[in-house]
C-alpha cells in the first residue's frame, strides 16, 4: 500500500466518521463541508500513523486524540452583539427582574450555549452590568464543546478589530491589554465562568442546578441538530430555565415542534419562549396576553 492509499478515507468510510460525529455530539455537517471533514480525517490518520479504522479505535480510548479531532470539526461562529434586538431584549428582562421586590438580593444566571470564543457571554454580561446600572448581582456561564474555544474564552482576550461589534455605550466597561486586543474590566470578567458542553448528553454534570438560569442564549446552535436532537435539546435547556427566566434563539431557528411548558416570545423581532407558568410581569415584558 502506498503512503497515499494508506491516509486515503474512502466515501463509505467517510460515511461511517460523519455518523459518529453525529452520534457524539449531534452536529449534521451539511454536504458541502464533506470534502473539508475528509480532510481533517486524513491529516488525523497521517500526524498519528493509523488507517481510518485504527484511527476511530484510538479516540474511543484516547481523549486527547478525540477532542484535537472533534475541536479541528466543529467550527467556532461567533460575534459579540449578534442580532441587536435579542440582547436589547434581554436587557430589558434583566431589568424588569430587577424591579421585582423578591429579587433584590437573589442573583441574575444567564447561560450562553454554545458560547466558543466566548463573545455571545460577554456580550451577556455587558447587558447585565448596564441593566439596572450595574447594581445587580449577577452570573454568566458559558459552554461550549470546543475545547480550544473554552480556553480562549476563558482568557477572554479580543482583537481590537471586533470592538466595533460592541455598541459604544458599553465601551467604558472595556479595558486595552497588550498590543492590539482589549478585554472585560475585572469586575465583569469574574462574573463569567466557562464549562465543557456535550448538547447530546443529557446525563453530563454541568455547574448549573435545575430552574436556575432567569436567561438562557442559544443562538444559531439548533441548526446544526436534527430535528429530533432540536427537540431534545430544547427541553434540556428548559430544565434550567427559571420560571422568571427566558429562552432567547437564533433570529432564523423555527421550532418544528412546541414544548407543552414554554410560550413563544410575542415580540415580533425575538425568537425566544418562557415558561407557561412565567409570572405576570415577565409577560408583560414578553407581549403574552394573559
Amino acid at each position: 500500500i502506498t503512503f497515499m492509499q494508506q491516509y486515503h478515507l474512502s466515501e463509505q468510510a467517510l460515511s461511517l466518521w460523519l455518523n459518529y460525529v453525529e452520534h457524539q455530539v449531534g452536529f449534521i455537517l451539511p454536504k458541502s463541508q464533506n470534502n473539508w471533514v475528509k480532510g481533517i480525517i486524513e491529516r488525523h490518520m497521517r500526524r498519528n500513523a493509523l488507517d481510518s479504522t485504527a484511527l476511530l479505535q484510538t479516540i474511543v480510548q484516547d481523549a486527547t486524540i478525540y477532542h484535537q479531532l472533534i475541536d479541528d470539526i466543529l467550527i467556532p461562529r461567533t460575534q459579540f452583539f449578534r442580532h441587536l434586538p435579542t440582547f436589547a431584549f434581554a436587557e430589558a428582562v434583566a431589568n424588569a427582574w430587577h424591579l421585582q421586590p423578591q429579587n433584590q438580593q437573589r442573583s441574575f444566571t444567564a447561560w450562553s450555549v454554545g458560547c466558543s470564543t466566548g463573545q455571545e457571554a460577554v456580550t451577556i454580561a455587558l447587558c447585565l452590568e448596564n441593566a439596572s446600572d450595574g447594581m445587580q448581582v449577577y452570573q454568566v456561564f458559558g459552554s461550549d464543546f470546543h475545547q480550544q474555544s473554552l480556553i480562549d474564552a476563558t482568557l477572554g482576550e479580543y482583537d481590537n478589530a471586533q470592538k466595533p461589534f460592541i455598541p459604544a455605550l458599553y465601551h467604558h466597561y472595556l479595558k486595552d491589554v497588550g498590543r492590539d486586543k482589549f478585554a472585560l474590566i475585572p469586575t465583569i470578567k469574574s462574573q463569567l465562568q466557562f464549562f465543557s458542553k456535550n448538547l447530546v448528553d443529557a446525563q453530563q454534570s454541568i455547574p448549573l442546578e435545575a430552574d436556575q438560569c432567569q436567561l438562557i442564549v442559544c443562538n444559531n446552535v439548533l441548526i446544526y441538530f436534527r430535528q429530533f436532537e432540536q427537540r431534545d435539546i430544547v427541553s434540556y435547556l428548559a430544565r434550567y430555565l427559571a420560571d422568571d427566566g427566558v429562552l432567547l434563539l437564533g433570529s432564523g431557528e423555527n421550532l418544528g415542534f412546541s414544548d407543552p411548558d414554554l410560550q413563544q416570545i410575542a415580540v415580533p423581532t425575538i425568537n425566544g419562549y418562557c415558561k407557561t407558568v412565567a409570572p405576570d410581569w415577565l409577560k408583560a415584558v414578553a407581549n403574552i396576553e394573559r
